[in-house]
């Protein structure tokens, strides 16, 4: 995978990193082989919201309110950060899009989001993704944007029978992993790896070379250039690591070790040789770093010297080969600079270890970031901003 400049925004169980992007898109249905037509054919009509409409009928005269935003995810790339939020208005409620091109310092309105998504991950300034949980009855959850969120795009349209079970986001193309032929209890017969050019809609698949028991296994993906990585997790002593390198067309099996977990196993590349990993036994988790291209993961010896071990649902988010954020459980973070030989906590506020606060964090660049605090289950929500990791700066909630 060709290094952008951007980093991306980590979700809860489903980390994305600086040049991959594992998402897990859920009912999004999928079927028909081939390749898909062209995406503008299936532009989704930005929505009107109840508060764009009420502007609308405002009195001659009458200043337009401009009340304040909620943020629910962030997302950055390629020095850009990108907001996805709701504000209320005396219609009612409105989702929407803003953008910051000076480190979070200032945001403007880009659009509003399609139907149903709670989050937002961008490969380059311009090409990026939003998914989210539609239902069951819902034809997908992923959509495409080509001009930075201003409008938006039906993606992988033309599966529409499964549900694609993770999706890699690079600068240059997206690759997903599709189950098939799937029955009514969740047991499939088969995966496909298909992949597109992320600014078109033109879909390839190959069919993983796995058994039965393989591919109904938790699968991790991972990309970087032409080099394709598939993890398949299990109570084995080492995960099958499967390798492709010309694009995901065919794929050999690599003896790995060091990567073993009950529940699942991921990776996420920051160059041909260089993965960094997270595992979840079912009793905690644990990261790895391989530098060989997979064949030998280690456990990240400055956090196994006297810190807690991790739990199941923690994440580990690449900066490059050496820096990574690893955030053991949903609270915290720590940061590594030299491949996991020391750790040091990334304390951007008094709330850093608060119970009453989930965290995300987005990347615009290896050392412009922004931390996204949800409180549960009400707000407020709050944002801070950082240029060096070390000094941070509240981030004042912006308005539409």
């Amino acid at each position: 995978m060709e290094r952008s400049d951007g980093l991306r925004a980590m979700r809860v169980l489903c980390p994305i990193v600086l040049v991959t992007a594992c998402i897990l898109v859920t009912n999004v249905r999928s079927g028909a082989e081939g390749v898909a037509g062209n995406r503008a054919a299936r532009a989704v009509p930005t929505p009107t919201s109840p508060c764009a409409k009420s502007e609308v009928h405002l009195a001659p005269g009458t200043s337009v309110p401009h009340p304040k935003v909620t943020p629910t995810a962030v997302a950055g790339a390629a020095g850009v950060l990108w907001l996805l939020g709701t504000y209320t208005c005396s219609a009612g409620t409105s989702s929407v899009i803003m953008r910051s091109t000076d480190g979070g310092k200032s945001f403007v309105r880009v659009g509003s989001a399609p139907p149903s998504i709670d989050a937002l991950e961008f490969a380059t300034s311009e090409d990026g993704y939003a998914y989210g949980d539609q239902g069951s009855d819902g034809a997908t959850s992923l959509y495409w944007t080509g001009d930075g969120g201003k409008v938006w795009h039906l993606s992988l349209a033309q599966f529409r029978e499964e549900r694609p079970s993770a999706v890699v986001i690079m600068s240059r193309r997206v690759y997903v992993i599709v189950p098939k032929d799937c029955s009514g209890d969740g047991q499939c017969r088969a995966l496909d790896l298909a992949s597109s050019v992320v600014t078109s809609d033109a879909w390839t698949a190959t069919q993983l070379p796995l058994s039965s028991d393989e591919v109904n296994s938790e699968v991790g993906l991972a990309a970087f250039g032409q080099k394709v990585w598939v993890v398949v997790a299990g109570a084995s002593a080492n995960a099958l690591l499967l390798v492709s390198d010309d694009g995901g067309r065919s794929f050999e099996s690599l003896p790995s070790r060091g990567m073993s977990g009950g529940l699942a196993c991921y990776a996420m590349a920051t160059s041909a040789t260089t993965l960094w990993g997270f595992c979840a036994t079912g009793s905690l988790g644990y990261a790895v770093r391989s530098t060989d291209g997979g064949r030998d993961f280690a456990t990240l010896s400055g956090w196994n010297r006297g810190h807690r071990p991790a739990a199941n649902g923690g994440s580990i988010l690449p900066l490059s080969n050496n820096e990574a954020i690893f955030q053991p459980n949903q609270g915290i973070f720590w940061l590594t600079r030299d491949g996991g030989k020391h750790f040091s906590s990334v304390r951007f506020s008094s709330l850093w270890q608060s119970p009453n606060y989930g965290f995300s964090i987005a990347f615009a660049s290896r050392t412009n970031w922004l931390v996204l605090g949800i409180r549960d289950p009400s707000g407020p929500n709050l944002m801070w901003r950082t240029t060096n990791g070390r000094s941070w700066q509240l981030v004042k909630s912006p308005k539409v």
